[in-house]
């Protein structure tokens, strides 16, 4: 792990960034001697992620999604949503009773749209895309695809506008 030391009139300013989540010790070494203070220990959390959102999304519809935030209370968390041309879209986040973090947005034109996480002004985790396409009669979503296993039960979920019609059928090619 990069660690940075900057030496101030009081003391040492030491920045770094940790990898991975978990216990960390904190040790101290001036002049190569270590002080007769610490281990320090730091405990990291993973940085929250948005948890499910569907990868398809009707233009017009307002969509909550939810932020994984493992075991650790959030706050100060923002999701930032743009367009394919990276302009703003305005999102809005909030903590539930529950604990549970969600974004709240709505997407107003077919196209791509990208989103990051944000915590105390920090980026965290992995850009997440989603595909914008025109609301219309028979519109069909798939809402969550579960990885399957060889031999197992597995399970597809829809979405579908409410004209969509009676009758559905699904082809597995494979």
């Amino acid at each position: 792990m990069d660690v940075e030391v900057e030496k101030v009139c009081n003391g040492y300013h030491v920045q770094f960034r940790p990898l991975t989540s978990g216990e960390h010790e904190i040790e101290i070494v001036m002049n190569g001697q270590q002080l007769g203070i610490g281990p320090f220990v730091m405990e990291v959390s993973e940085p929250p992620k948005i948890a499910r959102i569907p990868s398809t999304i009707l233009a017009g519809k307002e969509i909550s999604f939810e932020l994984d935030t493992g075991d650790v209370v959030q706050r100060n968390v923002k999701v930032e949503v743009k367009n394919a041309k990276n302009e703003l879209v305005p999102a809005k986040t909030e903590v539930g009773n529950d604990g549970i973090v969600r974004a709240i947005c709505t997407f107003h034109d077919i196209g791509r749209y990208s989103m990051d996480v944000f915590v105390n002004e920090m980026l965290y985790g992995e850009r997440q895309y989603v595909r914008v396409i025109q609301s219309g009669r028979g519109a069909i979503l798939v809402d969550d695809i579960e990885q399957a296993l060889v031999g197992w039960s597995s399970k597809l979920i829809l979405r579908t506008e409410p004209d969509a019609g009676k009758h559905l059928s699904i082809v597995v090619i494979g």
